[in-house]
């Protein structure tokens, strides 16, 4: 049986369903939650990089714990700096 992909933008769904779309929470600058994620490409306790379908997601800061990892969501634990998308 073949997957077939679903045109998200074609259905009338809130973005936040559209598993290519990462979803951000960030908890003050000790947590961050990465959903929808398709990999980690590094991690060590300065910087996280990860990817998904928008692009790499570069988490930096102090201490990174790598807390959670699944199949779709990462949670980072640590003294946050910043969070940026980079092509």
């Amino acid at each position: 049986m073949r997957k077939r992909r679903i045109n998200w933008k074609s259905i009338d769904f809130p973005e936040e369903l559209d598993p290519q779309i990462p979803k951000i929470t960030i908890l003050g600058r000790g947590d961050l939650l990465l959903e929808n994620h398709i990999g980690v490409l590094e991690y060590t306790l300065e910087q996280a990089r990860l990817m998904t379908g928008q692009g790499m997601l570069r988490v930096t800061g102090e201490q990174l714990q790598l807390c959670e990892l699944g199949q779709d969501r990462v949670y980072i634990r640590g003294k946050i700096d910043g969070c940026t998308f980079e092509e």
